[in-house]
């Protein structure tokens, strides 16, 4: 079974750095990556590329990616800043360009003519979570050979959202019915107050049949608050069909996504 990993990385990353529209500045002009780093955090810099312990913060799951032996070649998906990012990291990934940022969902679509009928199976990352490991990339595609669903995904639970754990009261709320099966996965913009309460989340590790997914992913819409198209929404549309959903936990502290300066400042001192 072939297995193929995109890992999303076109977003702005506008909280982790307000951008000032220049109408002048094509999209390809962009300043060395050394000079953009040293201007802060504040730089336009694309936030898969900031320094993180080291090096670029995707590169951490790169390497983890590399490690699990799932996929030696990954797609990344780039978008703002694309000619940057992909000349920092290089030949080694095949890069598709998602042009208009209209949520994960679209970006996954964008996808479709590279990775349609030469993948079996699909998984997506975020290029935002460097703390994943090898081991879970590959618990992940065992999980979903094992169990036969369309989708297989990984969830969090946690205690509360403060410390080390702020970042993830921003990540999506995973429901589940009284025999708990997940029935949906709403996004925080999207979620009531009692939602907010769940401390069960979704940190957007997940796995697809591809033979399900490149037509299902034509079923999203874009009615919610963002107005985007939401990858999480595979959720309910297989549900809806009836189609299984396979769960299992991650550890929170490896599922860690740095969306703020100061979620960045409260990982770099997580090992």
């Amino acid at each position: 079974m072939k297995t193929r990993v995109v890992i999303l990385a076109a977003g702005r990353g506008t909280r982790m750095n307000p951008v000032r529209n220049n109408p002048d500045q094509s999209r390809d002009a962009v300043p060395p990556l050394a000079e953009r780093i040293s201007n802060g955090v504040n730089a336009q810099v694309p936030k898969v590329l900031l320094p993180f312990q080291g090096k670029p913060m995707i590169m951490h799951l790169l390497d983890a990616v590399a490690y699990s032996g799932v996929d030696s070649r990954p797609v990344i998906v780039t978008g703002f800043q694309a000619p940057l990012v992909e000349r920092t990291l290089g030949p080694a990934y095949d890069y598709v360009r998602q042009e208009e940022q209209l949520g994960t969902g679209h970006a996954v679509a964008c996808t479709e003519s590279l990775l349609a009928g030469r993948a079996d199976t699909v998984i997506v990352l975020n290029g935002d979570h460097p703390f994943v490991k090898a081991s879970t990339i590959a618990a992940l595609a065992q999980l979903h050979e094992r169990e036969l669903c369309v989708l297989s995904m990984m969830t969090v639970v946690l205690e509360d959202f403060t410390e080390w754990r702020a970042s993830f009261a921003d990540f999506g709320r995973v429901i589940r019915d009284q025999s708990k099966k997940i029935t949906a996965v709403v996004e925080i913009k999207d979620a009531t107050p009692e939602q907010r309460e769940i401390r069960e989340v979704n940190p957007n590790f997940f796995c697809l049949r591809a033979s399900w997914l490149w037509p299902s992913i034509k079923k999203l819409g874009n009615d919610n608050a963002k107005g985007e198209y939401y990858l999480t929404d595979l959720v309910r549309i297989a549900i809806a069909e009836g189609e299984c959903i396979a769960s299992m936990s991650v550890s929170p502290r490896e599922a860690i996504g740095l969306n703020t300066p100061e979620h960045l400042k409260l990982a770099e001192g997580l090992q």
